[in-house]
């Protein structure tokens, strides 16, 4: 199992923020390679007719964790390695 951080951008207009959620997973490449195998095919749902993909509805990825169809496109770049959310987050 490797460690591994969800960076998990929530809200917007007027409040929103940043939460880091660490979890275990077997690599970062395959808890990618799952999610966005498990959503593939969803049929996407959007809100008062508009067609931004972060109009869309939301599917769990992990525990308290809920992404739009647009959201899917920062997957890869939001899950680090501990090591990854390490270095780029030391102070220096």
């Amino acid at each position: 199992m490797e460690k591994l951080v969800l960076v998990y951008h929530w809200g917007g207009e007027p409040c929103g923020g940043t939460d880091y959620i660490p979890f275990e997973y077997e690599s970062k490449d395959k808890f990618v390679f799952d999610i966005l195998e498990k959503y593939k095919d969803h049929k996407w749902i959007y809100y008062n007719g508009s067609r931004s993909e972060f109009d869309s509805d939301a599917v769990k990825i992990i525990s308290e964790v809920f992404y739009t169809k647009g959201d899917f496109e920062y997957l890869e770049n939001n899950v680090l390695t501990l090591e990854e959310w390490f270095n780029q987050n030391k102070i220096k």
